[in-house]
Parts: structure tokens; C-alpha cells; sequence
């Protein structure tokens, strides 16, 4: 049963682990501005209470997008860009 809580987790797309829980770091495949990548993380609730977050890129060319959203999880597409 989920907790009374507003806990999240973090899945990388193509990995079978989740964060928070895992021992390791959560680490996305390299994106560059030369080559078109894209890549999703899903954000998801392990509480009961909703979450808020905000995913930004670190580099102009890569975009952030929320692809979709349920009551407990928010999928964000990363994308690059040409630049």
C-alpha cells in the first residue's frame, strides 16, 4: 500500500532500475549537438500525494518536452536539437 507521502521515483528509458531506491546513479546514454538522439524519463509518484518537479537541459540544443501524464507518472521526452 503507498504511503502518505509525495516521494517520487525516476526511470531512464532502456534501464531496469529506478531511482530513488537503487545504488547507482540514474545516467542517460551522451547526447551532443551533432547527432540526433532521443531519450524519455518517467517521473512517478511512490506516495499517495502528488508531486511537482521540473526537469531542465543543461545544453541550448537539448529540448524538454512532457510526453504524458497519469495521476502517478509523467513521461518527459529529451530530444536534440540541431544547433
Amino acid at each position: 500500500m503507498p504511503v502518505d507521502a509525495d516521494d517520487y521515483g525516476v526511470a531512464l528509458e532502456g534501464n531496469v532500475n529506478a531511482w530513488s531506491g537503487h545504488l547507482l546513479p540514474p545516467e542517460l546514454p551522451p547526447f551532443d549537438s551533432f547527432n540526433s538522439r532521443r531519450s524519455y524519463v518517467e517521473v512517478f509518484a511512490e506516495g499517495t500525494r502528488p508531486i511537482d518537479f521540473t526537469i531542465e537541459a543543461d545544453r541550448p540544443w537539448i529540448k524538454v518536452t512532457e510526453d504524458a501524464r497519469s495521476d502517478s507518472t509523467t513521461r518527459v521526452l529529451l530530444a536534440t536539437t540541431r544547433a
